[in-house]
């Protein structure tokens, strides 16, 4: 996985290679057709210095010693069949080399003593595979200076652009949704960046005032719940004192018994999660962790029995963590049920702690549960009657509020609960 400054340099770099590898046919044809150019004058230039300097003096004698001392600019009979005042390209064998070698040459008429002869011009070209060579070592080299310099001239323009967004991205980490202020933006001229972080920025003040109601709502409706609730079960708990009960009513005022310390339960989960996104519990002290696991084990030892379930606690030594005292023996209450509660006859329940982490392994009769949607709220993976989905959701707020990191897998049967620890 790469940034997206990264990759957005990679992409720049392979498609200005692309680019310049495409058209380096074309570069190397327009370098020839211009190196051909150069000789096709130079060769003129000669014949013209020719003209001006050496023919006013040169007798019919002197062609032959000429001819020796000059070979490229060759005085040579009258032929009508040769193009004049044209350079064409020519192939002759030089005796010095030993071989047959591309030259670029041009003839002229003209008269020594009123005698009409050629003027024959030629230069050496180098040969294709030494030009190939040579253009690609000259291009290899501006190609490089010309992607370092391309690379240099994004970079500088390409941060302007960028930095708006890495500047929104960073704000955007700093938003919390149950937080007290909505982050604000850093002002920038580019238009999209702008519109961007207003639209941004509204979505998070309405996210917000949604969160916040919904907290509202959450609270309210379990502190009204709280009086109806205890005046129902109080109400039953009196028809259960009735002597005069049928069994048939006994059975329905049971299943309403049941149903009411279901929803009470229900209802003082709802009303932690509220208190818990709304910060009431910011006192942290040093907590005894050892000590902590070695009360609940207490507490649940004797229901362990009763489920018929085999129950054992390892620890370290000692084990202090900063946190808040009730909501750890909430966190360690939800965990050590749910192990209990959804295990097996003749199952068993381990606690371990070490010097960096707590786990709980419980065996089931259900497999594993899954990815960690088992820790969202009014999830129920085995379809129980029991618990009301709430349990680890809870477990999950609680490490969250500490910084503390919660998983789950499932392996050698066992369903593991594990918490990484800040102590």
């Amino acid at each position: 996985m790469h940034s997206l400054k990264f990759r957005s340099v990679i992409n720049f770099i392979v498609s200005t290679v692309i680019v310049l590898t495409l058209v380096s046919p074309l570069l190397f044809y327009i370098i020839k057709a211009f190196y051909t150019d150069d000789l096709d004058h130079m060769i003129t230039y000669r014949i013209k210095q020719f003209e001006e300097n050496q023919l006013p003096v040169l007798s019919y004698i002197d062609i032959d010693t000429w001819n020796h001392y000059n070979p490229d600019l060759q005085i040579i009979e009258f032929k009508e069949d040769i193009k004049l005042n044209t350079p064409i390209q020519h192939i002759y064998f030089d005796k010095s080399l030993n071989e047959v070698i591309d030259y670029r040459v041009i003839y002229e008429s003209i008269k020594i003593e009123d005698e009409p002869y050629l003027i024959a011009s030629r230069i050496p070209m180098i040969s294709r595979a030494d030009l190939i060579v040579m253009i690609a070592s000259q291009l290899g080299v501006e190609f490089f200076f010309i992607i370092i310099g391309l690379m240099v001239v994004y970079r500088i323009f390409s941060r302007e652009i960028s930095n708006p967004f890495y500047n929104t991205l960073q704000t955007l980490s700093l938003f919390e949704v149950n937080g007290k202020s909505i982050p604000k933006f850093q002002a920038t001229n580019i238009i999209e960046y702008k519109y961007l972080n207003e639209k941004l920025s509204e979505l998070m003040h309405r996210t917000q005032r949604s969160y916040q109601r919904q907290k509202e709502f959450i609270e309210n409706a379990s502190h009204e719940l709280q009086t109806p609730l205890a005046v129902v079960q109080s109400q039953l708990d009196l028809l259960l004192q009735d002597p005069d009960l049928t069994e048939s009513q006994n059975k329905i005022i049971q299943s309403l018994y049941t149903a009411s310390a279901q929803t009470k339960r229900l209802n003082k989960n709802l009303l932690l999660l509220a208190k818990i996104d709304n910060n009431q519990y910011m006192t942290q002290e040093n907590v005894d962790l050892v000590q902590k696991l070695k009360d609940t084990y207490q507490l649940f030892k004797e229901i362990a029995n009763s489920e018929d379930v085999n129950f054992s606690i390892s620890t370290v030594d000692t084990f202090q963590v900063k946190a808040n005292s009730t909501l750890v023996d909430v966190l360690l209450n939800n965990l050590f049920s749910n192990a209990i509660r959804y295990n097996k006859p003749k199952g068993d329940v381990r606690i371990l702690l070490d010097e960096h982490s707590l786990i709980v392994y419980n065996t089931s009769e259900s497999p594993g549960l899954g990815d960690s949607s088992i820790f969202k709220r009014f999830i129920r993976k085995d379809n129980s009657k029991y618990g009301s989905g709430l349990g680890l959701a809870i477990a999950k707020e609680i490490c969250i509020f500490h910084k503390w990191d919660i998983g789950y897998q499932f392996a050698d049967n066992f369903h593991q609960f594990k918490i990484t620890l800040k102590s």
